[in-house]
């Protein structure tokens, strides 16, 4: 029954990556004459959303691997 919290807290990460990503794909990028300032903030924003989304995912896929190594240790029941 513990393990489940770690298979919950996973789905909610993978969630919460996908929202962030797809927020990044969402951000506006100017394009025309003279639009290095507003290109390089959308760029800069984009870039923060997807570190963010990449995060997430990280723990998403950890999450599993410890749920593993603790029923194989016998710290889960």
């Amino acid at each position: 029954m513990q393990g489940m919290w770690f298979d919950i807290s996973s789905a909610l990460f993978a969630v919460l990556s996908a929202g962030f990503w797809i927020a990044s794909a969402r951000v506006s990028f100017p394009f025309g004459y003279d639009m290095d300032e507003e290109l390089s903030k959308a760029a800069k924003k984009a870039g923060k959303l997807n570190a963010i989304a990449a995060s997430l995912a990280a723990i998403a896929a950890l999450l599993p691997a410890i749920k593993a190594i603790g029923a194989y240790k016998g710290w889960l029941i």
